[in-house]
C-alpha cells in the first residue's frame, strides 16, 4: 500500500495482520508530541545511594568492604569489591595489610628491608642511586630484590651490582635492566633482578647496587625505587661524580633458590621448620629462636653459659620457660648477649639451673642445636608424647628426635615407614598416631603412643580403596580420622574404613585433600582449584572462583587451609604466575599477602605465641615471611602496616547497563592522609576498559577526614576506580571508612504522540471499518506483544514502532442500524 496521503488519512497502524488508517478530527494539527521517561527505570537503589535534589543525579556511597573481593557490579552487593592486593578489607574501613617480612638464617643474603620505606623518582639530579654493604658470608649472589614503581612511561631501568672504588660504585660485575613490558602497571612491585649468571661475594668485602633510570625520563614518565630513610646512600646525574644522601635503595640480595616446601611443628614449646626438597635431597630441620636450660636466674634475667647468641639478635623476641622452676612464665627479650637474656617485666619466680626455656617470636632460625639428624626426603611430620617422628616415604624408615637438654636425640622408629602422619585423640584408645601409605595398597594404620627408644607398634592396615589414586590427606573431624584421596573421601570408624559419596571420583584431582583443616563445625580440604566445605552429608564449593574469579595469572591451586582466630588463612598456589594469601570469612575472600611473580605459595602455618600477638608463616619460594596478626589492628601500638594497599571497586553503572552517565567525582571519607608520604592514589577506567590493565590516573588524595578527586567523565556507560593507599610510615596507615561515587544519568526519553480519531472515517485493509472494529483492535493491541508500525505524512515520525496505551472515547450517536459513531483518544508511544 501507497503512503498514504491527506484525502485518505494521517496516521496508519500496521500489525502484520490488519492495516488501519485513520483520520483526525483537527487533521494533522491533531497530532501532538511530547517526550517520555520509561516508567519501569529504577531511580531508587536503597540506603547506600541517595541523591542531590536533581533529576536522576545520585551518590553512590561505599561504607564495608566485609563482602569480600569478587564482586561485579555494585548494585548486586554494596559490601563487596572487584579485587585487592594486601589490603585489610574485613570490616568497615579499609588499610594497609599487616607488614611482611623474611625469616632469617635459612639462606645466604644481605639485605635492608625496613619496615618503612619512601619513594624516590630516577631522573634529573637523582637519577642514579646507590647503597654500599659488605657481604655477610662469601657466597654465590644470584639476584637481587628492590621495590620499584613505575610513573608514566619512561625508558629502560638499569641495575648493576658494581665493585668498590674508594667508597662508590666502580667494576660492574652484574647488569640486569627493566622496561615498561616487565612492569605494566603503577602498583608498586617486589621485583626480582635476576642475572644469568652467579656472581662470587667474599665476605667482609664492600660491594655496591646502583640502579639508575633512562637519560630522558622526567617528572611525568620515569621510575621511582623504594628507600630507607635512615641509611645514607649516594646519587648522581650522571653516575660518574657522587654525592651522599641521607636515603637509599631497600634491597635484597639472595644466593641461589632452592625448590621447597616448608613443613612446621611445635615440640615442647618450640616451633620447628623442615624442608621437603623438590629434587628429593635430604631435608634439613630448623629451630625458630633457640632453647635450652638455664645456668642460672635473676628477676629480670636468664642464663645459659653455654650458648653463643649473636649480641642483641633476639631483642623483642620472647622467652617462655617450659619446665622446671618458673614453668609457663613468658617474658619480652630487651636485650641480650652472647650467654644471657635481659627480660621486661620481672619474673614472678626467678629461673635457676633447672629452668627449661624456648626462644620465640623471632625472625631468626638456626640448626645449632638440632644435631645429626640421619633424615632423607621427609614427606610430613607429626608430634607425640614430646616425640617428633619423620615420615620419609614407603620405603625409607620414619625417624624421630626429642629434645635433650641443649641438644636433640635422634633415632630410626624401627623399620616403621609411612608417607603421611597424623595425630589425634581416640577416645578409647587415647593419644593414637595414624599413618599413610602409597603403596601397592593404599592403607592407613595406628598406633598407641609409645617412650622414647620405643619403637611405634601400628596395628594391622586398613585398606582405602583402590590403588588407582593416592592418599593425599589424614585429618580428625568429628571423632574420626578422615582420609582424602586423589578421587574420594573417606571415614574410619572402628578401624573399617568408609567411603564418604559427595562426587569426587566425577573429577579427580592430585591436589585433592592436599590442603585441609576442620573449623567450627565444618571441614575444610582442596580440590582442583577450589575448596570444598564438608557438613554433614552437604559439600558446598567455596572457592574463590565465585563472581567474577581470580584475574589471569593469579588462580591456582589451594597448597594451605590454616585456622587462626576467626578466620582461614589460604595459600593460592599460582605456579609461574602470582600466589597469594588470603583469608576466608564468612564465604569472603581477602588479599593479604601477594607473592614476588613466579614465587609458589607452598604452606602457612599459625603460630600461636603465648602472651602476645600470633604470627603467619607464609612458605614462599624457598623461603618463609611472616605477617603478624590481631582482630583489629588499629587497635594495637606500633603496629607495622604494609607500605601500600589497593583496592579496586566494583563496576557502577547505576543499575542501567545501556544508559550514558557523566561521572562527576570520587570522595573518601579517611584517616591519617598528608602531603608528606601518607595518601590514596588514584585511577579509574570505562567501558570496554573496565576489567583490563588500563587505568586513567587521577588526582592524589592528601587530606582527611575527606578529599575529593574529579573524575569528569561523560558519554560512558560504567566505570570502575581503583584506590593505591600508601604509607611511608609503617606503624600509621591511610585508612578508608567511606567511597562516595557522584553523577548522573541520562535516561532514554521515548516520544508520545496523543490524536482525536474520527470514527466514521477509518479504513481497514483498504475497506471501510465500523467503530466496534477499531475499539475492538486497539483494546486488543494494548494487551498484547504484538509489532505495531505507525506511518503518518510527515518524514520525521514515519515508520515508527510503537505501542498503544488504552483509548478513552466519546460516542456521539448511534444510527438506525445500531452503528455508533463518536472519536477517541489515542495515546501512542515510542518503543
Amino acid at each position: 500500500m501507497s503512503r498514504p496521503t491527506l484525502k485518505e488519512g494521517h496516521v496508519k497502524f500496521s500489525d502484520g495482520e490488519n492495516v488501519f488508517v485513520f483520520q483526525l478530527v483537527d487533521g494533522i494539527n491533531g497530532l501532538r508530541e511530547s517526550g517520555s521517561q520509561p516508567s519501569t527505570l529504577n531511580l531508587v537503589g536503597g540506603g547506600e545511594r541517595y541523591g542531590s535534589f536533581e533529576p536522576n543525579f545520585s551518590h553512590y556511597e561505599q561504607r564495608s568492604w566485609a563482602g569480600g573481593r569478587g564482586g561485579n557490579n555494585y548494585i548486586d552487593d554494596k559490601t563487596k569489591f572487584y579485587d585487592s592486593q594486601e589490603a585489610w578489607t574485613l570490616g568497615g574501613e579499609v588499610f594497609p595489610a599487616p607488614k611482611w617480612r623474611y625469616a632469617k638464617g635459612l639462606r645466604n643474603e644481605d639485605r635492608n628491608l625496613p619496615d618503612s620505606m619512601s619513594w624516590y623518582a630516577l631522573y634529573g639530579n637523582h637519577r642514579y642511586l646507590s647503597v654500599s654493604f659488605s657481604a655477610s658470608a662469601s657466597y654465590n649472589a644470584d639476584k637481587i630484590y628492590l621495590w620499584i614503581r613505575r610513573r608514566g612511561t619512561p625508558g629502560t631501568l638499569t641495575f648493576e651490582l658494581c665493585a668498590d672504588n674508594a667508597g662508590n660504585p666502580g667494576t660492574v660485575l652484574q647488569t640486569v635492566t627493566k622496561t615498561t613490558a616487565d612492569i605494566t602497571d603503577t602498583v608498586s612491585l617486589y621485583l626480582a633482578f635476576d642475572w644469568t649468571s652467579t656472581q662470587a661475594l667474599t665476605v667482609a668485602t664492600t660491594y655496591h647496587i646502583k640502579i639508575y633510570g633512562n637519560s630522558g625520563d622526567n617528572e611525568n614518565s620515569h621510575w621511582e625505587i623504594g628507600c630507607d630513610t635512615t641509611t645514607p646512600g649516594k646519587s648522581s646525574t650522571t653516575g660518574s661524580s657522587w654525592s651522599t644522601t641521607s636515603f637509599s635503595p631497600c634491597y635484597r640480595i639472595t644466593d641461589a633458590d632452592i625448590s621447597r616446601k616448608w613443613m612446621f611443628f611445635v615440640l615442647e614449646g618450640a616451633m620447628y621448620i623442615v624442608s621437603a626438597n623438590d629434587d628429593g635431597s635430604a631435608s634439613m630441620v630448623y629451630i625458630q629462636g633457640d632453647r635450652g636450660t638455664a645456668s642460672s636466674g635473676t628477676a629480670t634475667s636468664i642464663t645459659d653459659t653455654g650458648k653463643t647468641w649473636v649480641i642483641d639478635r633476639y631483642i623483642n623476641a620472647w622467652v617462655k620457660i617450659v619446665g622446671g622452676t618458673g614453668m609457663g612464665q613468658a617474658r619480652l627479650i630487651t636485650d641480650n648477649d652472647a650467654t644471657s637474656l635481659t627480660v621486661s617485666p620481672a619474673w614472678n619466680i626467678n629461673p635457676d639451673s633447672t629452668s627449661r626455656y624456648v626462644i620465640y617470636k623471632t625472625p631468626w632460625f638456626s640448626t645449632t642445636s638440632i644435631g645429626t639428624t640421619g633424615l632423607g626426603a621427609v614427606t610430613d611430620v607429626c608430634v607425640a608424647n614430646n616425640i617428633a617422628y619423620f615420615a620419609q616415604g614407603s620405603s625409607v624408615n620414619m625417624r624421630r628426635a626429642r629434645n635433650n637438654a641443649n641438644t636433640h636425640d635422634w633415632s630410626d622408629d624401627g623399620t616403621n615407614k609411612a608417607d603421611l602422619l597424623h595425630v589425634f585423640y581416640d577416645a578409647a584408645d587415647g593419644v593414637q598416631i595414624w599413618r599413610a601409605i602409597n603403596g601397592t595398597t593404599m592403607e592407613v594404620s595406628r598406633a598407641s603412643t609409645a617412650a622414647w627408644g620405643t619403637n611405634l607398634s601400628f596395628r594391622t592396615g586398613i585398606s582405602v580403596g583402590a590403588p588407582d589414586y593416592k592418599i593425599n590427606g589424614l585429618i580428625d573431624y568429628n571423632n574420626a580420622l578422615w582420609v582424602v584421596k586423589e578421587d574420594s573421601l573417606w571415614t574410619v570408624q572402628n578401624d573399617h574404613a568408609i567411603p564418604i559419596n559427595v562426587g569426587l571420583a566425577g573429577m579427580p584431582h592430585s591436589q585433592t585433600g592436599q590442603a585441609m583443616a576442620a573449623n567450627g563445625y565444618f571441614l575444610y580440604f582442596s580440590w582442583w582449584k577450589s575448596m570444598e566445605r564438608l557438613y554433614g552429608g552437604t559439600l558446598d564449593d567455596e572457592g574463590n572462583w565465585k563472581g567474577e574469579g581470580m584475574p589471569s595469572g593469579r588462580g591456582g591451586y589451594y597448597s594451605a587451609i590454616v585456622p587462626l582466630l576467626n578466620w582461614i588463612f589460604c595459600g593460592i598456589d599460582a605456579g609461574t604466575g602470582t600466589s597469594s594469601v588470603q583469608i576466608y570469612k564468612d564465604g569472603s575472600y581477602h588479599d593479604v599477602y601477594r607473592a614476588p611473580i613466579g614465587e609458589r605459595v607452598r604452606n602457612i602455618f599459625a603460630q600461636y605465641n603465648d602472651e602476645t600477638t600470633p604470627w603467619v608463616w607464609i612458605n614462599v619460594g624457598g623461603d618463609l615471611v611472616y605477617q603478624e596478626y590481631t582482630l583489629n589492628p588499629l587497635q594495637e601500638p606500633d603496629f607495622a602496616f604494609q607500605h601500600e594497599a589497593v583496592i579496586v571497586s566494583t563496576t557502577h553503572d547505576a543499575g542501567h547497563a545501556e544508559t550514558h552517565k557523566f561521572w562527576k567525582d570520587l570522595s573518601a571519607t579517611t584517616e591519617n592522609l598528608n602531603t608528606t608520604g601518607i595518601n590514596i592514589e588514584c585511577d579509574f577506567q570505562t567501558d570496554t576498559n573496565v576489567g583490563t590493565n588500563t587505568w586513567k590516573p587521577l588526582q592524589t588524595m592528601y587530606r582527611s577526614p575527606s578529599s575529593t578527586v574529579d573524575i569528569g567523565a561523560g558519554e560512558v556507560q560504567r566505570i570502575r576506580y581503583r584506590l593505591r593507599m600508601n604509607t611511608n610510615v609503617s606503624t600509621t596507615p591511610p585508612i578508608l571508612k567511606a567511597t562516595i561515587l557522584k553523577g548522573y544519568e541520562v535516561l532514554p526519553i521515548k516520544r508520545l504522540w496523543t490524536m482525536r480519531i474520527k470514527t466514521s472515517t477509518i479504513r481497514r485493509n483498504g475497506k471501510s471499518a465500523s467503530g466496534d472494529d477499531i475499539y475492538d483492535w486497539i483494546w486488543d493491541a494494548c494487551q498484547r506483544a504484538k509489532k505495531i508500525e505507525m506511518e503518518t505524512v510527515i518524514p520525521g515520525i514515519d515508520k515508527v514502532i510503537v505501542k498503544l496505551e488504552p483509548p478513552s472515547g466519546s460516542w456521539q450517536f448511534i444510527n438506525r442500524l445500531s452503528k455508533w459513531v463518536g472519536q477517541f483518544v489515542l495515546t501512542v508511544r515510542e518503543m
